[in-house]
């Protein structure tokens, strides 16, 4: 169960802890089985102290790593890695010396008694998890700790056999919910990356408003240069008026919705809904179309006709905006000659595909791989968040994928989104 766990997230801790219960079945083997089917092992080798000192290693080890004492508690740290030297010392000596050495001398509740004293410390220090630990090696702790002592008249193995089921069924539940907490920090790191990347996007948006507003700025002192001219020449007629007020009216409405767009694209979506493929790109490219226009950049979008998704509009959106203007910064900083970005929709039986290429010259293979991986950039004010972002949303919001290649003159980017 735990080393199934392990193999799919790769946590130290599960490892530990399966071999500790791999460990600990045969002790309990050899404690319930008679000494007859052990015999010939035994005389080469005694197994019982080793496998004593195999649970006792393994614990350590899964100690360590759940509690992650190297953080949360250096100095008990330092006396487990003292404890773990030790231990694996006596390993080694025991074919040889044919006994334990260590335990021989000292109890072996002592090293499962020090791990429920840190597993106290780091509750203390508000890792939860750590209650579990707690309970279930305190089982482990009073269990052994009847058996070193020997102070009831009690058959170890029934003390044994019912300790060590119940600790499994305790820390179960413990790194269940050691899990469920990984998950939510997960998720509280995913959004914490998702509002840095909006952020990152900030002072482009900035310039693109200076784009934008360009125009319609200079339409505006204009018309305001033309009425004061007219009236001061006495030539202000109510028609030449109401033609340079509705101009006025027409320049400050563009200005007006080229705000909500922007401010729209900050929103989060809080639930997802139906939208079109098609307006979101048209809106998306809408954002960069100054800066495209003063660049000399031509978009062509390629669309048979409107397609439909449910998902994240604005998220979507967000991943268009990081692909758009890394396309608009490789052509602008490459120099290309006649520089073009084609966005194509293709609808197919099951996904709806968009490419974004462009006419960069491509991505080197040496890095192409690395490009959606968190913080890697080659720009020197870049972030390296936008494109890992740019894979989360889809993958993991929107069960999409989204892939890079390199075609002859540029590089595509492929966006497969599931309908409906």
């Amino acid at each position: 169960y735990n080393l199934a766990f392990y193999y799919f997230n790769r946590q130290k801790s599960f490892l530990y802890y399966s071999l500790m219960q791999f460990s600990t079945i045969i002790l309990l083997l050899i404690i319930a089985m008679p000494i007859k089917l052990f015999y010939t092992i035994f005389q080469y080798i005694n197994i019982f102290d080793i496998s004593v000192d195999l649970i006792i290693i393994f614990s350590i080890l899964f100690s360590m790593e759940f509690l992650n004492s190297k953080k949360h508690i250096p100095i008990i740290h330092k006396l487990w890695v003292c404890v773990l030297s030790i231990s694996l010392i006596d390993l080694f000596i025991i074919p040889f010396h044919e006994n334990t050495f260590v335990y021989e001398y000292i109890p072996t509740f002592i090293p499962i008694g020090i791990g429920v004293v840190a597993a106290v410390f780091v509750l203390i220090k508000g890792n939860k998890p750590a209650l579990f630990y707690i309970i279930g090696w305190m089982i482990i702790f009073i269990s052994v700790f009847i058996v070193d002592t020997e102070i009831f008249d009690i058959n170890e193995t029934y003390i044994l056999h019912f300790a060590f089921p119940f600790e499994a069924l305790v820390f179960s539940f413990a790194i269940g919910y050691k899990m469920k907490l990984i998950e939510a920090e997960k998720q509280k790191n995913e959004q914490l990356m998702i509002h840095q990347s909006r952020l990152a996007s900030m002072g482009e948006m900035v310039a693109n408003i200076a784009h934008q507003w360009r125009q319609p700025l200079t339409h505006l002192s204009y018309a305001h240069m033309n009425l004061k001219t007219a009236y001061d020449q006495e030539k202000l007629s109510s028609e030449y008026f109401n033609k340079k007020t509705e101009e006025v009216n027409d320049q400050i409405e563009f200005m007006s919705h080229t705000i909500d767009d922007f401010s729209n694209f900050f929103k989060s979506d809080k639930k997802s809904q139906g939208f079109g493929i098609l307006n979101t790109i048209e809106n998306t490219h809408r954002l960069l179309m100054a800066s495209f226009k003063h660049s000399g950049i031509t978009v062509d979008i390629q669309c048979k006709s409107e397609v439909f998704i449910n998902s994240y509009e604005n998220e979507f959106s967000q991943v268009l905006f990081n692909l758009l203007n890394n396309a608009k910064q490789e052509l602008i900083e490459k120099k290309i000659e006649s520089p073009k970005i084609i966005v194509e929709i293709i609808e197919q039986r099951k996904t709806i595909l968009i490419k974004i290429t462009d006419n960069a010259m491509g991505i080197d293979e040496k890095i192409i791989e690395k490009i959606f991986e968190p913080y890697f950039t080659t720009k020197d004010s870049g972030m390296g968040i936008g494109l890992y972002m740019s894979k989360v949303i889809i993958e993991e919001h929107m069960n999409g994928k989204l892939s890079v290649k390199n075609i002859p003159n540029g590089v595509t980017f492929e966006i497969s989104v599931p309908k409906g």
